[in-house]
C-alpha cells in the first residue's frame, strides 16, 4: 500500500480509456528500430549501382530511417522515464553506456585502420581535434573538410547527446509536462534562431543545433505523452494505425523526392522526412495499442542489434569490397553485377552488425550496468534508491536508437 500511494503521488495521472497496461517494452518500436536501420542500409548499399544506370537520389527516402530513429528516440525518453525514479546524472549514466561502448570501438577500428596506410570510411586525413570532437559528439569540420565525426553516420549521435543533455536537465521537474514545455520552447527558439539569422559563417555547433531536424525529437516526446499518459484502445485503433503506416511510408517516398535529404541537413527535410517518420511511429503505436503486434523473435533481435548494425554497417561494406575487389573490378562491372555487390553489401552490414552487438555490445553494456548497480549509480543506482524510498520504477526494455 505504502508503494501504491507513493507511486501515485510522485506520478502524472493516466486518462485509461479501456487500453491494456502499459508493458515494458512497446515491440513495435522494436521492429521500427530494425526497419530504420534497414533502410539506411539500403541506401548506402543501392547509391553505387544507381548511380551507374544514372538514377540520382531515387532511393534518398530510404535515408529517412535516421529521422524514424529520432522520433523514437524521443517517444522512448518519455516512455522509460514515467515514474520519475532517476536523478539527472543516473539518467546520463545510463545513455552513456547504451552508446558509448559501441561507437568508440567503430572509431578505434577506423584509427587503426588509418594507421594501417587504408582509408576507413573515405577518410583522407584527421588530426587530434577531430578525434577528440568524435569521441566526445561535438560537431565539426574535419582536417579533409568534410562535415562530419570520423565515422560518416556518428552525426546522427551528436544530435542524440544534444538531446538527452536537454532532456536530462528537464527531469529536475519531475514532470514529462513540464519537460515537454521547456524541450518546445528551447527547440522551437533555436530552429527560430536558425531559420531568420543570417548562418553564413556559423560554427558547426550554431548550424547543427538550430536545424529543425531537432523538431524531431520533440515530436517524437509529444508521441510518448500521448502513448503514456492518454490510454486509448478502439476496434478503429488498428485501421488507423494501418493508414498511418501508408501515409507515413508514402509521404517519405514523394516528400524525399521533392526535397532530397541523402545529401546533407536540408532545412526542409524535418517537414520531407520528418513528418512522414512521426506518421510511420503514430501508427506503429496504435497497432499496438490495439494489439497488433509484430513480435517475430528474429524481428526483435534485429530491432535489439538495430544499433551495432547503423554503426558498423559501413565498415563491413568497406572490408567487403575489399574481398570482393580481389575477384570483380568493380570499375567496369555492369550494372546487374553491382546489384549483386548491392544485396551482399546488405548481407554482410547485417551480419556484421548482428554480431557486433553479440559479441561486444551486448555483454559490455551488461557489464557496466552491472558495475554501475555494485557502485550504487547508473541504472542499478536508482531502482535500488527507488524500491528504498517505496518508488515505483519500471526499467527500460527498450534503449533508445541514436
Amino acid at each position: 500500500m505504502l508503494n501504491d500511494r507513493n507511486s501515485r503521488r510522485h506520478s502524472v495521472p493516466v486518462l485509461n480509456l479501456g487500453a491494456p497496461p502499459l508493458r515494458e517494452r512497446v515491440d513495435n518500436i522494436q521492429v521500427l528500430r530494425f526497419m530504420g536501420a534497414l533502410m539506411v542500409v539500403l541506401y548506402h548499399a543501392s547509391k553505387p549501382p544507381l548511380e551507374r544506370l544514372g538514377w540520382q537520389g531515387g532511393t534518398d527516402f530510404l535515408a529517412a530511417g535516421v529521422d524514424i530513429f529520432f522520433v523514437i528516440s524521443g517517444f522512448i525518453m518519455i516512455f522509460t522515464t514515467r515514474g520519475f525514479s532517476r536523478t539527472v546524472v543516473e539518467f546520463w549514466i545510463d545513455r552513456i553506456i547504451r552508446i558509448v561502448p559501441v561507437y568508440w570501438a567503430a572509431i578505434a577500428v577506423i584509427v587503426l585502420l588509418f594507421a594501417a596506410g587504408l582509408r576507413p570510411n573515405g577518410l583522407m586525413a584527421f588530426d587530434t581535434s577531430d578525434l577528440l570532437t568524435t569521441l566526445f559528439f561535438i560537431p565539426h569540420v574535419r582536417a579533409d573538410g568534410a562535415f562530419a565525426p570520423l565515422l560518416n553516420v556518428g552525426w546522427t549521435l551528436n544530435y542524440e547527446m544534444f538531446f538527452y543533455l536537454v532532456f536530462g536537465l528537464t527531469l529536475f521537474f519531475r514532470s514529462h509536462m513540464v519537460s515537454l514545455s521547456l524541450i518546445t520552447a528551447l527547440f522551437l527558439g533555436l530552429v527560430a534562431i536558425g531559420l531568420f539569422a543570417d548562418f553564413t559563417n556559423a560554427t558547426p555547433l550554431a548550424a547543427s543545433y538550430t536545424n529543425p531536424i531537432i523538431l524531431e525529437f520533440l515530436a517524437g516526446c509529444f508521441l510518448g505523452y500521448l502513448y503514456t499518459h492518454l490510454q486509448r484502445a478502439s476496434q478503429k485503433s488498428a485501421a488507423t494505425g494501418i493508414a498511418l503506416l501508408a501515409t507515413g511510408f508514402g509521404g517519405l517516398v514523394l516528400g524525399t523526392a521533392i526535397t532530397p535529404v541523402g545529401s546533407g541537413l536540408d532545412p526542409w527535410r524535418a517537414m520531407s522526412a520528418g513528418i512522414p517518420a512521426v506518421l510511420i511511429v503514430s501508427g506503429a503505436l496504435m497497432l499496438e495499442r490495439s494489439g497488433r503486434k509484430l513480435s517475430a523473435g528474429w524481428m526483435q533481435f534485429m530491432g535489439a542489434a538495430s544499433y551495432s548494425i547503423y554503426i558498423f554497417h559501413l565498415l563491413a561494406f568497406q572490408f567487403t569490397g575489399k574481398v570482393i575487389g580481389i575477384f570483380v573490378d568493380t570499375q567496369s562491372a555492369p550494372a546487374a553485377v553491382l546489384v549483386g555487390i548491392a544485396l551482399i553489401y546488405i548481407i554482410a552490414g547485417l551480419t556484421a552488425g548482428s554480431f557486433v552487438y553479440v559479441l561486444l555490445e551486448r555483454p559490455v553494456v551488461t557489464w557496466l550496468k552491472r558495475v554501475s548497480r555494485g557502485a550504487g549509480i547508473g541504472l542499478g543506482g536508482f531502482r535500488q534508491r527507488a524500491r528504498s524510498e517505496g518508488v515505483a520504477a519500471p526499467p527500460p526494455k527498450v534503449p533508445p536508437f541514436p
